[in-house]
């Protein structure tokens, strides 16, 4: 068995491909997505990790049916609505200089 197993080593790395190639031009960046709705990669974080705290928080004491999906969309709704809150409150109008 020992033997069959070093066999079968030594055929795998003989197939694997030569690492010496020259190296290939790089490829040419991917354009930009545009956003679809304005949901950004933050506030899709944000909807995401509400929506599994929620989970987690509502289903541990609550062992009813459906309580991990309530818990789930009222956690992704929180997290969308703070993401939004927090983005206003931190849009300050510049101050204006004393003449």
């Amino acid at each position: 068995m020992r033997r069959l197993l070093t066999i079968a080593f030594v055929a795998m790395i003989a197939l694997l491909p030569v690492s010496g190639y020259a190296q290939q031009a790089a490829p040419a960046p991917a354009p930009a997505m545009p956003q679809l709705g304005g949901l950004s990669g933050g506030k899709a974080l944000a909807i995401g990790a509400g929506i599994l705290v929620g989970a987690v928080i509502v289903s541990t004491p609550l062992s009813v049916r459906g309580a991990t999906l309530l818990g789930a969309l009222a956690g992704g709704v929180l997290a969308s609505w703070w993401y939004d809150e927090r983005s206003a409150a931190l849009a300050l109008d510049p101050t204006k200089k004393a003449p």
